[in-house]
Order: C-alpha cells, then sequence, then structure tokens
C-alpha cells in the first residue's frame, strides 16, 4: 500500500458539517478549516500524521462525544454533551496523536485551543429569559450581569470571559436557540519527537526546556 501524506490532505481538507464554521469575519482566517480534535490533539498537521485512526479514543469516551470525522480521523461534537477531562481518550491514544505536555513556559498545554462566541440570536438578547448555559458551566465562566442602565423590561444576558472558559462545551447542546458557537484556533501544542513513533506503548509527559 503506497504511504499517504496525511500532512498534505489535512492542508487542502475542507470543513463539512461537522467542522465548526466560521463567520464572516473569520471567512479568511487560515484557521477557519480546522476540525474540532479530541482534547490534547498535537498541531493539525501533526495529529493527522501521527493519528492511525484506530478509534480507540471514540471507543474510551465516556461521553460519546468523539465520532469519527473526514478521513476516519476523530473528532469532538459538543452537541452530543461536553468533555469532562476525564483523560480516557488521551490514556488510550498509543500513537501519541493526543498527548498532554509541559510547555515552555512550565504550564501544561490547554485540552482545546477553541474560540467561543454567543450571538445576537441567544433568548437572553432577544429579551426572553433564559440562563441555560450560565446554569451548566461549572468553570462560572458565563455569567448574567444586568445592564448598566437598567431599564424597565431589561433582563440579564449572558456574558463569556474567555479565560475562564474551559471549552468543555457544556454549553453548546443546552443553548435552545444554538446560539453558541465553538471554532477551534490553532493548537500550540508541540510536534512529537521522531522517537514516538506510533504502537510506542510509552505515554509520556514530555518537558521542553525555555530557550
Amino acid at each position: 500500500m503506497a504511504n499517504i501524506d496525511h500532512s498534505r490532505r489535512a492542508f487542502f481538507r475542507r470543513p463539512s458539517a461537522l467542522v465548526a464554521q466560521p463567520t464572516k469575519d473569520e471567512a479568511n482566517s487560515a484557521n477557519s478549516w480546522l476540525p474540532q480534535r479530541p482534547p490534547w490533539a498535537l498541531q493539525e498537521a501533526t495529529f493527522v500524521d501521527q493519528c492511525t485512526r484506530c478509534h480507540e479514543c471514540i471507543s474510551a469516551c465516556e461521553e460519546n462525544i468523539i465520532i469519527v470525522g473526514d478521513g476516519g480521523f476523530p473528532e469532538i461534537d459538543f452537541n452530543r454533551g461536553e468533555c469532562t477531562f476525564c483523560e480516557a481518550c488521551l490514556d488510550t491514544c498509543q500513537p501519541n496523536a493526543l498527548l498532554k505536555q509541559v510547555l515552555p513556559n512550565q504550564e501544561e498545554n490547554k485540552p482545546f485551543y477553541f474560540d467561543i462566541k454567543i450571538d445576537d440570536s441567544c433568548l437572553a438578547k432577544q429579551k426572553t429569559h433564559c440562563q441555560s448555559c450560565k446554569d451548566v458551566c461549572d468553570p462560572r465562566a458565563i455569567t448574567m450581569p444586568w445592564p448598566k442602565n437598567v431599564r424597565s423590561g431589561a433582563i440579564q444576558t449572558p456574558e463569556l470571559n474567555i479565560e475562564d472558559c474551559t471549552s468543555c462545551g457544556a454549553c453548546i447542546s443546552t443553548c435552545p436557540s444554538q446560539s453558541i458557537t465553538i471554532s477551534p484556533i490553532a493548537s500550540s501544542n508541540f510536534s512529537t519527537p521522531a522517537s514516538l513513533t506510533a504502537g510506542s506503548d510509552r505515554k509520556p509527559e514530555l518537558k521542553y526546556e525555555n530557550q
């Protein structure tokens, strides 16, 4: 069987219905085509090169939110539920396409690198009381403050503090108006060293020295 250059194929892949679609402002973004990968995924080109499409992470996911995406590679579907960061997918990934690492700033790499927005179709923004997103947000990244100039008929509307958001996706499936969008951005997760090849039985925590 001929070898497949997965990184080249990933570069030319276009979004499917399962991939977060960019807004008009993001239409020309280099990140707009990125799929929603499982937590702790490597940089996209490296991920598709490293991933063997064994689907072990799909079987291991307790929330059943990891699905078979384009090309047979795993993707996250937050319409099915939230990520609990149980690390079951991470632990079962023998090719190390999902890998927890310590970055040069001595912080662990994030499980997800997503941009999350609440658009104007939100019921609360349309003056219909709703706080379903706030109710399921464990890190309290979503708050419902009153407007600064409270007038008759005013209601609380959601505000998202992206710094506190874990990108767990809990708010996605619970939003009755589907007003919350989550878009992948380029991961800063490092590529795996050549010694960590597919089939390796090691699951190290990589550390990188400051330059």
